[in-house]
């Protein structure tokens, strides 16, 4: 029996990428993080129309009405006033966008392309040409670490077009590519690409893929939360996606083991994972699969 789970935090945690110096006419902004933290509290959005890192925040069990995850996000955050660049790209209309346009926009907008790429990955209906206006974004930034922000926007782009495993080869690229900079700054961006291919894997069914990259994303956070602004909210998020994988796939005792850990570093959110621990103690067949505004992505 499968449990469907939306995704609260709407749809997006927001990581911004600010910069104290220039290293290059392509240099992007540093990471200064501004995740929200998982009680909810937000904290404020540098008003920039440099690139936003935009992804989904925690789960929890709702009910089972379909709740729009747009609306949601829409009546949580606080507007802000849009620049002229945001609002000469919000008249676009990009969901039948052609071939012919994407090349036109890559040109026009390729040094301030964060507002469009966001848009194309939520609203272009043709695979084809989003992937090709993604490949030729990521190929004209070879070697900045704006690389990890084109790589979530393309990677979700993928899994909204129900492409999961071309999505994991994208996450994968990007993360590697922008590791290989040695740019710590980076490294709360690369946690939240991590955190996006364990949930693209999980809407696949792939549970066997998704506990890996669960665990991939926990020890990241584990190995580099020192160096985060929020470590403590990465930990939990990692935590809870790794239990919720290690049941998803099976492997009880692990998830045990790893709660127990918790429970005597007295972790106030030792117990917020889904399933219920006697769920994964009586060793239940059921899989926890949610949604992130996707929909339900398993054969």
């Amino acid at each position: 029996m499968m449990k469907s789970f939306i995704l609260i935090g709407a749809l997006f945690l927001i990581v911004s990428c600010s910069s104290d110096k220039e290293k290059s006419k392509k240099s992007r902004e540093r990471v200064s993080d501004t995740r929200k933290t998982v009680s909810g509290k937000q904290n404020d959005i540098l008003k920039t129309s440099k690139p936003k890192i935009i992804k989904s925040e925690n789960f929890s069990n709702l009910s089972e009405n379909v709740i729009s995850n747009v609306n949601i996000f829409k009546s949580r955050i606080t507007p802000r006033k849009k620049s002229s660049l945001e609002t000469e790209i919000d008249k676009l209309d990009v969901s039948n966008l052609t071939l012919a346009e994407a090349k036109v926009l890559l040109n026009k907008y390729k040094n301030q392309s964060g507002p469009l790429a966001f848009k194309i990955s939520i609203k272009c209906r043709d695979f084809d040409v989003g992937n090709y206006f993604y490949k030729n974004l990521y190929e004209e930034y070879k070697g900045d670490p704006y690389l990890i922000t084109i790589g979530m926007y393309w990677g979700n782009f993928a899994t909204r077009h129900a492409k999961p495993d071309v999505a994991k080869k994208i996450f994968n690229k990007a993360i590697n590519d922008v590791l290989k900079l040695n740019d710590v700054s980076f490294l709360p961006c690369i946690a939240d690409v991590m955190n996006c291919k364990v949930e693209t894997l999980n809407m696949a069914g792939e549970y066997k893929e998704s506990s890996l990259a669960a665990k991939e994303f926990y020890e990241f956070v584990i190995k580099n939360k020192k160096l985060f602004n929020n470590p403590e909210v990465y930990e939990e998020l990692g935590y809870l996606y790794y239990v919720q994988e290690l049941y998803n796939n099976e492997q009880y005792d692990e998830a045990l083991e790893l709660i127990e850990k918790y429970k005597k570093a007295n972790a106030k959110y030792a117990n917020n994972f889904s399933p219920d621990i006697d769920e994964i103690k009586q060793k239940g067949k059921s899989k926890i699969q949610y949604s992130s505004g996707y929909g339900k992505l398993a054969k």
